[in-house]
């Protein structure tokens, strides 16, 4: 797929997690994602850095770069690092934030090539996110599962920063 397929894969997976929203702000939890303290690296999809910088008119230069054996170059934000599109009062990218923040904490992974869902230990909404919030997730992820490459699943896999606690969700579509 070249990036104007990856472009529009991206703009259905933004109008699928539109409205997937979460109280961040009243979990007093210190809000470490809302100041920009990134605790695991932000795995970019393949072209989402172009789409934002383009989206946003923010330099290429603002994403540190990954590249993937076999696949290529993805963009990253560092674990342990400062988020560059947060100020003191907001996320200058919010409506075209990337996939792996607007996901969080769900976070996907893959068992013997079959996917799976854990969340991100640690986050204190883990166990009060709504309907609404998981089903628009899990469908995105079932959305972007067949269309990932396989390389790009095993690097997100390999994500040494991040722990998981595995969760049972039944909701409308956790089944593929």
């Amino acid at each position: 797929m070249d990036k104007g397929d990856w472009f529009r894969i991206i703009d259905e997976l933004y109008k699928i997690t539109e409205k997937a929203t979460m109280p961040c702000m009243e979990a007093n939890c210190g809000g470490s994602c809302e100041i920009g303290d990134i605790s695991e690296t932000v795995i970019l999809l393949p072209y989402e850095m172009e789409y934002i910088s383009e989206k946003c008119n923010v330099p290429l230069s603002s994403f540190k770069t990954m590249d993937i054996k076999n696949f290529g170059k993805i963009g990253i934000m560092d674990y342990d690092s400062i988020c560059p599109f947060l100020t003191e009062t907001e996320c200058i990218i919010r409506p075209y934030r990337m996939f792996d923040c607007r996901s969080y904490p769900i976070v996907a992974t893959w068992k013997n090539g079959l996917l799976e869902f854990s969340f991100a230990k640690g986050c204190p909404l883990n166990y009060t996110l709504s309907s609404n919030f998981k089903d628009r997730i899990i469908k995105a992820w079932n959305f972007l599962d067949p269309i990932l490459p396989k390389e790009w699943k095993e690097y997100y896999d390999r994500e040494t920063n991040r722990e998981l606690e595995p969760f049972v969700y039944e909701g409308a579509h956790s089944a593929k």
